[in-house]
């Protein structure tokens, strides 16, 4: 009985470190907060943070080959995977969850008025119960019309409800330094952009951007250098470079060198770029509030407009005994090319015409990622003066699945100005063009295109006929 008791005693301080309990194991050095800090954003809420932290030991003077470093004020949702640190050799690595700590009554407190959902210590769940009173030893609920008295440790709350703040515990070589640099991936730390397209009557154009910073992360960052990636997250290799190794385990002992270079994170193929506002420009991103920083202004823009009328498939295949009565009203389309050396991220823009020495708010879009050169397209909505009206002049069945049919489309501008006009018509099935009055692009193999130039208060007719195989 004796050697077994010694056997299980030798074992369970052999796992010990692997099962994280650290009460016993004197912490020897805390990093409170950072001293220095950049974060890297992407679009689809994750950040890249490094940062800088210095350390006391508790007892200086005490020489220690090994010190137990604790590591505080982490986000909710670090991701432990991606969790590098530069020191010189590190036996373990845990994170550490404070998850007991809404047994503490001063913090239920907090709760008063609110719904948490709980389950008994009988394994009867409530869900939104709301929390009445919170004394030393008990919680009031109301839950299902009724009004409960518990004690606080019969009850278990659902974990969705907290906010579980993590620590750092690494058991590292006492090298005499006083600072580490950590690095990581988390969640709940993302950005959006906005635009504000202003056009002149001249149709020269300034584009003005925003940034809204949302943090959720759990803690403020201060004082930091930002960086905005144009592009989502994947995945995180692990690094290929020999120098270093990432530890999951931490009850492995894993050494790491001098030299750390920083994860290897791959993003989607539409990733474009870093936007980096610089060290002289700091930030301070406080947690559970948005900020908004300037993006960029640009002036001189060249737009060209043009307006376009794409007529629907539902019109094209099918037999009509009498003319068509909708008008179909053209779109306002405008255009304008990314001549900045930077990329724009996706996000809303805003279109302000002006109109009587004011600028007039007359559309919002939304635009993808764009990189330099390219193309933005916008839609102004419709233009009620100008409209297709259309008829069908002839259908034939040729056999079982083929037609000939044969359009007649009046295009009308009541605008006060000549206008540029895309006549888009879909078609369906295997088809060719037979006969046209107009020349016509064919765009692909959905449609072809009428580019028409109509004087104010005129018209034009497109008269065409097509065969198809449905």
């Amino acid at each position: 009985m004796n050697k077994n008791f010694y056997k299980i005693l030798f074992l369970l301080l052999l796992l010990k470190p692997s099962f994280g309990l650290f009460a016993e194991n004197k912490v020897d050095a805390t990093s409170e907060y950072p001293i220095s800090t950049e974060i890297y954003l992407y679009q689809n809420d994750f950040a890249f943070i490094r940062e800088i932290r210095n350390f006391e030991l508790e007892n200086p003077k005490t020489k220690q080959k090994e010190i137990l470093l604790k590591i505080k004020n982490l986000p909710t949702q670090i991701i432990f995977d991606t969790i590098f640190l530069k020191a010189d050799k590190i036996e373990w690595i845990f994170l550490d969850y404070k998850q007991k700590e809404h047994e503490n009554s001063n913090y239920l407190s907090n709760f008063k008025g609110k719904e948490l959902d709980i389950r008994t210590k009988n394994n009867i769940s409530y869900k939104k119960s709301k929390i009445l009173d919170v004394t030393k030893d008990f919680i009031v609920y109301q839950a299902e019309n009724e009004i409960f008295t518990e004690k606080i440790e019969n009850i278990i709350f659902s974990t969705k409800d907290f906010e579980y703040r993590p620590n750092i515990l690494l058991k590292m070589k006492n090298n005499n330094t006083d600072s580490i640099e950590l690095y990581y991936l988390t969640k709940n730390l993302s950005y959006s952009t906005n635009y504000n397209l202003f056009i002149d009557k001249n149709n020269n154009a300034r584009l003005e951007s925003f940034v809204t910073i949302t943090n959720n992360s759990g803690v403020d960052f201060k004082n930091v250098n930002l960086n905005l990636f144009i592009g989502d997250v994947i995945k995180i290799n692990k690094t290929n470079n020999s120098n270093f190794v990432k530890t999951k385990n931490f009850t492995n002992t894993t050494t790491y060198k001098n030299t750390m270079p920083t994860p290897i994170i791959n993003t989607n193929p539409n990733s474009f770029s870093i936007h980096r506002f610089g060290n002289q420009n700091k930030f301070d991103i406080f947690n559970k509030m948005g900020k908004i920083i300037p993006f960029f202004d640009i002036k001189n823009i060249k737009i060209d407009g043009k307006y376009e009328i794409n007529t629907s498939y539902n019109y094209i295949a099918k037999q009509y005994h009498r003319n068509i009565e909708e008008k179909i009203y053209a779109h306002n389309k405008i255009r304008f090319i990314n001549t900045s050396d930077f990329d724009f991220s996706k996000g809303k823009i805003k279109i302000f015409r002006e109109n009587n020495n004011d600028f007039v708010f007359i559309s919002e879009n939304f635009i993808e990622n764009i990189s330099q050169n390219d193309e933005i397209k916008l839609n102004l909505g419709e233009s009620f003066n100008i409209y297709s009206t259309r008829k069908q002049l002839n259908y034939k069945k040729l056999d079982n699945d083929i037609y000939e049919i044969e359009w007649e489309l009046t295009v009308y501008n009541f605008d006060k100005n000549k206008v540029k006009v895309d006549l888009i018509e879909n078609i369906i099935g295997d088809w060719e063009i037979i006969n046209s009055n107009l020349k016509y692009e064919k765009n692909n193999y959905k449609n072809i295109k009428f580019n028409l130039e109509i004087e104010p208060n005129q018209n034009i007719r497109v008269k065409y006929s097509f065969r198809t195989r449905l």
